[in-house]
């Protein structure tokens, strides 16, 4: 993943947590990486796969740390 992927993923994962994803719109989420609209779209086909991959980056990371803690 590009290091603007995920600056997009690590912001609007942000931008859902105070919104919720009903009330999230692209353009909130554009303002906030300071980016253009489409630039996200570029990467991504709208909101809800944004959403999954923000979904998939928190479960990957509570694997890991699960993981961690089965093997001590």
């Amino acid at each position: 993943m590009k290091q603007k992927e995920k600056n997009i993923i690590n912001t609007a994962e942000k931008v859902f947590e105070c919104y919720g994803y009903k009330k999230t719109t692209m353009d909130d989420i554009a303002e906030e990486v300071r980016i253009g609209k489409a630039t996200i779209y570029y990467y991504y086909s709208g909101k809800l796969e944004i959403f999954f991959k923000v979904i998939r980056k928190d479960c990957e990371k509570f694997n890991s740390k699960l993981d961690t803690e089965v093997s001590e």
